[in-house]
This record gives structure tokens, sequence and C-alpha cells, in this order.
């Protein structure tokens, strides 16, 4: 009996795509608090937080950061450190990202270390 042959595309092309598709998928069904689940708690604030740093947006890596957190994307730690010189920025992602989210830009900023650091929780519930 023969199982057949399949076709998986599995070319660097192809991957990354479906890698990106299962992430915001995730991001939109556990992050996003749109009522999927049971209704979790937000771990983001994505429209407090880009109006929180819109005004303190003035270099082209602010405003890429901007950009992605307006179309609520993840952003990533080599974001995160492309802005860690404004502390608004700082003070937006640390207040407006759960906690264990921020532990993923851990060494891009002094003031995100420290808090990570300490046993505070500064992220704000606005739920």
């Amino acid at each position: 009996m023969s199982l057949g042959v399949h076709h998986i595309d599995i070319s660097l092309e192809n991957i990354p795509g479906k890698l990106d598709d299962i992430k915001t998928k995730r991001l939109v069904e556990h992050s996003a608090g749109n009522g999927i689940n049971g209704g979790h708690t937000p771990k983001i604030n994505w429209a407090e937080l880009a109006t929180f740093i819109r005004a303190a947006a003035s270099t082209d890596d602010e405003e890429a950061f901007l950009a992605k957190i307006e179309s609520f994307v993840l952003p990533t730690k080599a974001d995160v450190l492309s802005v860690s010189s404004n502390s608004t920025f700082v003070e937006g992602i640390i207040k407006n990202v759960n906690k264990q989210i921020v532990y993923l830009y851990k060494g891009t900023s002094g003031d995100i270390d420290t808090y990570l650091a300490s046993d505070d929780d500064n992220y704000i519930d606005y739920g």
C-alpha cells in the first residue's frame, strides 16, 4: 500500500510568509483582547501605545516603529533597540506592554533592564 507523495513547499520564499501569518493570527487571538478565547486581557494596549508615542516620533526608525504599532505588529528586539534612545518610547513600552512581552526586549535599554529586574509591573490594564 502506497501512502502517495505529497508536495509541501518548504522553500525559503514560502516558509517566512506562513510563519508571519501564524504569528499574526496568534497575536490577534491571544493579545488583542478582542473577545477571542474568552476575552483575555490585552497584553499590548495598541491604541494607547500609538497615542503615547506618536508625538515623540521624529526619526525614520521611530516612524517605522509607530507604523508597526498602528498595524498591530509586534515589534522585534531590533525595532525596540532602534528607538531605545527615546525615553518616551521606552516609557510607552513599559506602560502599555505586558511585562511578559517586555522580557523579549531585555538588553535593549537600561530602563527596560531595570524595570525587568524589579518586582514592579507598570502595565496599565485599560481593560
